[in-house]
């Protein structure tokens, strides 16, 4: 079973806050290399996993050699948390050999130009041609999302020469105001059609 739970937010938790919720150490851990918004995002996120999965210490999460986050101990459980300007979010799959990937991003941040940069330089040939018969921000943040999730989603990272297999996954788009969220899944799993709404951070 999937879930996915999202936070829209005006100002975010400050980031004492959130590494009082958490625990500075493991905050330190969660957020290496982050600074500023999205360091304060990346907390939110974990935040949301924790208030999910209350009774896992997030001590027990570890990342693999490419950087993907996993929980070490719990083989039945796996997460993917993705936030954008306003917006964090985070899936959570248990069952059988769980796997999921998740990426967001906003509506109108994209130019003409910088989507055609993004789209030579990271999308195949198929994907190039599948955003130029429907030329937008909305096609292209789908195909982005897609791509991201799915990289997310193997824990291999963005391969500018191969597109994701999004045949042998299950792939969901959502809308929630101005941000486009993707998840993806193995094949044969649901995605939920409704989203989890975290109440604020206290």
């Amino acid at each position: 079973m999937v879930r996915i739970r999202v936070f829209s937010y005006q100002a975010l938790p400050p980031k004492e806050r959130l590494e009082a919720i958490l625990g500075a150490p493991v905050a330190a851990f969660l957020s290496q290399g982050r600074r500023g918004t999205a360091l304060q995002e990346t907390l939110t996120g974990f935040c949301l996993l924790s208030q999910m999965l209350p009774e896992i210490p997030l001590e027990s999460v570890h990342k693999t050699e490419k950087g993907r986050p996993f929980l070490a101990g719990f083989p039945n459980l796996d997460f993917s948390i993705t936030h954008c300007s306003g917006f964090v979010a985070c899936a959570l799959e248990d069952g059988d050999a769980p796997k999921v990937g998740l990426d967001a991003e906003c509506l109108g941040t994209q130019t003409e130009r910088s989507m055609r940069l993004v789209a030579h330089r990271w999308f195949t040939p198929s994907e190039q041609a599948d955003f130029e018969a429907s030329f937008g921000e909305e096609n292209f943040l789908s195909i982005w999302t897609a791509k991201e999730a799915a990289a997310k989603f193997t824990g291999n990272g963005l391969d500018r020469f191969s597109a994701p297999n999004l045949a042998e996954m299950e792939c969901r788009h959502y809308h929630v105001g101005d941000v486009i969220l993707c998840a993806v899944c193995r094949k044969g799993i649901r995605l939920p059609d409704e989203l989890e709404f975290a109440e604020p951070i206290e």
